[in-house]
């Protein structure tokens, strides 16, 4: 999901299929180890899409700054931050299916 909505947002800067595959694997692989097996039965599913959220934008703000030398500015941001509600939302649909269906939890 986070490659889809990574790839539809950056299509314009210079990330290739590349670059938006490790950024979508390395979110995916910190969201599910943090968010989905620790964060998500300790706490209810609006905190843990919350954590998913800042964690999102960090890690594809901070890639895009840092590995790729993205310039900080408005469109950019809005890119960063409007990936990062995208994928939240995802995570909050994911995660309603997860507490029903792996960790038997009433919602």
């Amino acid at each position: 999901m986070a490659w889809v909505i990574l790839t539809l947002f950056f299509a314009w800067t210079n990330f290739t299929v590349v670059d938006v595959t490790w950024i979508s694997l390395i979110i995916g692989v910190i969201s599910y180890l943090i968010g989905d097996l620790w964060l998500l039965p300790r706490v209810n599913n609006t905190v843990a899409t919350v954590a998913d959220f800042g964690l999102a934008a960090i890690v594809i703000g901070w890639i895009a700054i840092q590995w790729f030398g993205m310039d900080v500015n408005t469109i950019n941001v809005g890119l960063i931050f409007g990936s990062a509600v995208f994928i939240a939302v995802g995570e909050w649909i994911l995660h309603v299916y997860y507490q029903r269906k792996v960790l038997k939890q009433p919602i």
